[in-house]
């Protein structure tokens, strides 16, 4: 620590740690330039730029009173979320979502967007993969149509992401307004809790109501879809505090999480999702029941597997966000 305070010209007397120019710096010779760490962090600007076009599909999924999740928007009207977020179709029936629901301290208010889900015109739900995806409708006519909101593209090559990687989530945590998590979420790694790899961990924070949420690679592409935290266990299997210690219960260790009636003391691993490659190919493996669901089925593969897909569901979405200006 005192090296450090020296290097950055911190007086080790002076107890509100307030900066000095360091004499270096008057001594005419170059300063040295460096990566601190294992990568460069550097980014261009317009990766925020970049952001604001990919915040745009994503939404809330509402039941009007405490049941919340995040979704987004993925080409033809249809929205993608976690399966335990949508059980079934005549839930989903009951339920809207919800887009441009963000905190606008900065410059006019927004209008809240709102879409009902319907199922009737293409409802697709598979428990191994957690994965779930809906038709959304103004069945109002006032709204702008979805498709003005753009979409995003997923992707059947395999995701080639290396450990550390910077990843970034946009959800809605607890309900609230449209966030965004940046800093301290990395890739971690792939098929950690099964001999297959349909998931993927990384360490974004995430709350209740963020299932469902994107999970983007450095260039704002999508790499899962959010679903669950992973408890951290001991070699055998047995669930840890957050001291990493065995969790203990009438002296016997705890494997189940549904031994636990309160989840606060564990130790969480990591954050895990679907990897957007294996949700492509369960997608494409799937038949629908009826020949318009079908169509609709058909139509989304498409729309991801042209050339220029992401490329064009972005210019759709910059298109949108310039007419709502």
């Amino acid at each position: 620590m005192a090296a450090s305070r020296e290097i950055l010209g911190i007086e080790e007397s002076d107890p509100t740690t307030t900066f000095h120019a360091s004499p270096r710096l008057s001594t005419g010779k170059p300063l040295l330039e460096r990566h601190i760490g294992p990568t460069s962090d550097i980014v261009s600007i317009e990766f925020l730029e970049a952001g604001l076009l990919a915040k745009r599909p994503v939404g809330r999924i509402w039941d009007g009173g405490q049941g919340f999740s995040t979704g987004f928007l993925v080409g033809h009207g249809l929205i993608m979320t976690a399966a335990h977020c949508l059980h079934s179709e005549a839930e989903a029936s009951d339920l809207v979502f919800q887009l441009d629901l963000e905190a606008h301290t900065l410059g006019a208010p927004v209008p809240v967007r709102e879409y009902s889900l319907d199922p009737g015109r293409f409802f697709f739900r598979d428990e191994d993969h957690d994965i779930a995806i809906c038709a959304v409708t103004d069945f109002t006519g006032l709204e702008p149509t979805v498709e003005s909101f753009g979409w995003h593209v997923l992707s059947s090559e395999d995701e080639v992401v290396t450990a550390r990687t910077p990843v970034s989530i946009i959800q809605h945590p607890k309900g609230r307004a449209k966030s965004l998590v940046v800093h301290n979420s990395h890739f971690v790694d792939c098929g950690k809790t099964s001999n297959d790899d349909r998931f993927c961990w990384y360490s974004g924070d995430t709350e209740q109501g963020s299932s469902g949420a994107p999970v983007f690679r450095p260039d704002w592409r999508v790499l899962a879809v959010h679903r669950s935290a992973i408890p951290a266990r001991t070699e055998d299997g047995v669930l840890m505090d957050r001291n990493g210690n065995p969790v203990i219960r009438s002296g016997q260790y705890v494997r189940e999480l549904s031994e636990l009636d309160d989840l606060d003391d564990l130790l969480f691993a990591a954050n895990e999702g679907v990897r957007a490659s294996r949700i492509v190919a369960r997608l494409s493996d799937e038949e629908m029941a009826t020949p318009d669901q079908e169509r609709v089925r058909r139509m989304l593969l498409d729309i991801w597997s042209r050339p220029g897909a992401a490329r064009i569901a972005r210019k759709a979405t910059a298109s949108g966000l310039t007419a709502s200006i």
